[in-house]
């Protein structure tokens, strides 16, 4: 008790020291001031089924449900599901573990976060896609997205985002994408080593895939797997591609 008082009161002394007062933030910073976000405002009317879906404008929204379940052993479950949407980080750090083959590793690094949505992927003139997200190691993150067509030339867009976060949109005439090597993957000629150029940013990089085998056999099978970045930026990334 005695070596837990005098901790305290350390802390105490030297909070003391430092005069500042940290802005209120609130609960995960939550309670920034969010003047460009739609406001939370009293005597609002609900309205449902409209009010069951999204609410453009506002800075946080998520979908929740939680259930108490028993098994046929009468022991209890809680269940919880989340789905957030809200203004986060398109390039989040993760860290956690994998076990391969029994062996256990640590392991840290640059994720991305993405959400899609379609009610039709794919036109009957277009026969697939190739997607990047990219990230340099100089602190700028990069998404390409090219969508081939049988007739004419592919789609092509892509973001770039700075080093602070601020996102700038790529057009087609902005960026060169094209393939160098293929690799026989599951029967198919699959391009796992590209070339990159974005010359309004002085990018030129190729992209090598660390597994070319990356290949998902799934209903709607596809590639996808890790990257390395190298040439103008150094880096790292993943490639998604589809109907080759």
């Amino acid at each position: 008790m005695k070596i837990k008082l005098g901790l305290m009161l350390i802390a105490l002394l030297l909070c003391g020291c430092d005069n500042r007062q940290p802005p209120p933030k609130g609960f995960a910073g939550l309670g920034e001031q969010a003047g460009a976000f739609t406001p939370v405002v009293p005597g609002r009317v609900f309205s449902f089924p409209a009010d069951h879906g999204v609410h453009e404008g506002f800075r946080i929204e998520w979908w929740y449900v939680t259930a108490n379940l028993k098994d046929a052993e009468g022991r209890d479950y809680g269940v919880q599901w989340t789905l957030f949407r809200s203004a986060l980080n398109a390039a989040p750090q993760a860290s956690g573990h994998v076990e391969i083959d029994g062996q256990r590793y640590t392991v840290s690094g640059p994720a991305w976060l993405d959400r899609e949505w379609s009610s039709q992927p794919l036109t009957a003139n277009q026969t697939g896609w190739d997607w990047f997200s990219l990230h340099l190691d100089s602190g700028e993150h990069v998404m390409l997205y090219r969508m081939r067509h049988k007739d004419g030339a592919p789609y092509l867009t892509g973001t770039w985002i700075d080093a602070q976060g601020q996102a700038q949109t790529l057009h087609a005439g902005q960026i060169s994408l094209e393939p160098l090597d293929t690799a026989e993957v599951a029967g198919r000629s699959m391009p796992v080593r590209w070339t990159i150029r974005i010359p309004g940013k002085r990018l030129d990089i190729t992209t090598d895939a660390l597994n070319p085998n990356a290949w998902m056999n799934l209903r709607i099978p596809y590639w996808e797997g890790p990257v390395h970045l190298s040439g103008s930026h150094s880096g790292n990334g993943y490639l998604e591609m589809t109907g080759y």
